[in-house]
């Protein structure tokens, strides 16, 4: 979208372009609110059935580092997942807001304003409740969802070159050459 918006003939030097980029990216903000208003208006509305059901999660202890298993509610499984995203989306429009502000930056205002809300609907949250899938149509739907670590390339790089975790090398050993051991060497 970036690299082709040149093709699709998006200028981001250009005053008129800028504003209009700004407006989609205000309405997509604003559908993503909307979205995240009826997701939680859903939610409440399955609270009752969802408490009959529990799931045993892993959390982190932030004191200690430590994980430890917990079990909670499907709704309160739910309500936590549904904080981390909102969080997530909220920081995620605020970068890329002041990016914009501060910086003068365009094209982040533009892929975010596409992202962000294809991102809700991709995710696990939405699929359940506003679509109405479950685990038995996919089995990735199956609570406890899995966070998927995603490193970036920076922390891929850094990892690839500390020392501390480059795997040894196995040491190749040669055999000696015995002619009685092996009959087709000759000296």
């Amino acid at each position: 979208l970036l690299m082709g918006g040149k093709r699709l003939g998006i200028d981001y030097k250009d005053p008129e372009h800028i504003q209009k980029i700004r407006l989609c990216f205000a309405c997509a903000m604003t559908v993503l609110a909307l979205a995240f208003a009826a997701l939680w208006t859903r939610l409440a509305s399955k609270k009752k059935k969802l408490e009959e059901d529990q799931v045993e999660v892993k959390v982190k202890d932030l004191a200690t580092g430590a994980t430890k298993h917990e079990k909670v509610s499907l709704y309160e499984h739910d309500a936590r997942e549904y904080k981390k995203l909102l969080q997530s989306n909220l920081m995620g429009a605020a970068m890329v807001s002041m990016l914009h502000m501060y910086f003068k930056v365009v094209p982040p205002l533009l892929l975010q304003s596409i992202m962000m809300p294809l991102n809700l609907v991709e995710g696990n949250l939405f699929q359940v409740h506003m679509l109405g899938r479950d685990e038995r149509t996919n089995a990735a739907l199956k609570r406890p969802w899995e966070v998927v670590e995603q490193k970036s390339a920076f922390a891929a790089l850094a990892e690839a070159m500390s020392p501390e975790t480059k795997k040894p090398q196995p040491k190749v050993t040669t055999a000696k050459k015995d002619p009685k051991k092996n009959p087709k060497h000759k000296r």
